[in-house]
């Protein structure tokens, strides 16, 4: 096993958790059968979520020549993973009985937008410290865009604001992907 393996395997875990968390609430909300009406853009920033934690699995493999790894070094790395777990677990409620989602949505959006700012600032240092990324190329600049955006919908209580600052972070996060050239080959 490679050190790169070795490593990975804590990695993948949590975000293999972020991404349970997520598939789990939209199982939920499946199995409710219409008896809780979901909100649109909780389902579109809990998609965010979901793409964001596989993007940060992706783009882990680009780490995996990397011969030597120190606990300071995982633990800058597990930075990412750790805080969207935390957004995926707060995202979406425990329970649905009686649940009015686009209430909870506006109750929990701060602290989750919050989060993912910190995992995207993660990944912009780990970006340039770990896979030596400049700060003026394409997805550098697609992810600074996005931390701003994620800033100003931790701010702000407008429903029309949300809506568009979604659907705002699902373009960037697209684009970015888009512009990714990683291939995982044996």
């Amino acid at each position: 096993m490679s050190a790169f393996e070795y490593v990975f395997v804590l990695v993948s875990l949590v975000i293999g958790l972020a991404i349970t968390e997520i598939l789990a609430g939209f199982a939920r909300l499946l199995g409710e059968g219409g008896r809780i009406r979901a909100y649109w853009v909780q389902v579109l920033q809990l998609t965010f979520i979901l793409l964001f934690a596989v993007g940060i699995w992706w783009t882990g493999w680009q780490l995996h020549d990397r011969v030597a790894w120190s606990l300071p070094t995982l633990l800058l790395f597990m930075v990412g993973p750790t805080v969207v777990y935390l957004a995926a677990h707060l995202a979406f409620p425990e329970g649905l009985a009686g649940e009015d989602l686009e209430r909870f949505y506006y109750t929990v959006a701060p602290r989750v937008y919050l989060l993912l700012f910190v995992g995207l600032i993660w990944g912009l240092l780990a970006r340039v410290m770990l896979l030596g990324g400049r700060m003026m190329e394409p997805q550098t600049v697609s992810i600074s865009a996005a931390a701003i955006l994620l800033v100003w919908l931790a701010s702000t209580k407008k429903h029309t604001a949300h809506a568009a600052g979604v659907i705002a972070l699902l373009v960037i996060l697209a684009a970015s992907m888009s512009l990714d050239n990683v291939v995982i080959a044996g």
